[in-house]
């Protein structure tokens, strides 16, 4: 008798989960929708989403590497290793896609700087 039940149990189960992978409006992972766990799934894609539509430009009011011309005069921010070793200033050489190329003036060494490193022109 026991072994009927749970055949039927186990029937009823798989019938549930047909009709919830048949349903065209059932959700991913069984949460319904309109529930509170669905908006707040939706919320987090939205963030995301947000999230990753955002650029690195846009984060910082920096300029991209193609703002800079050559001989442009450029300060370093203060983060960096060189600025803290006292080259602070140089002249753009080189404008690559992601990098700025810039001859140092105080050790005349070319550093290859993003441009968010740059605190801007002088």
């Amino acid at each position: 008798m026991s072994t009927h039940r749970n055949a039927e149990t186990v029937q009823q189960e798989q019938d549930r989960i047909a009709a919830l992978v048949a349903d065209a409006t059932a959700s991913p992972y069984l949460i319904r929708p309109g529930s509170p766990l669905d908006r707040v799934r939706t919320d987090r894609e939205a963030d995301r989403h947000a999230r990753a539509s955002v650029q690195p430009a846009d984060r910082t009011d920096n300029l991209a590497p193609g703002d800079y011309r050559r001989d442009d005069r450029v300060e370093l921010h203060p983060a960096t290793d060189a600025w803290m070793f006292g080259d602070r200033y140089g002249a753009v050489v080189l404008i690559g896609r992601k990098y700025v190329h810039v001859l140092m003036d105080r050790s005349g060494r070319t550093l290859k700087v993003q441009p968010r490193n740059i605190l801007g022109k002088v």
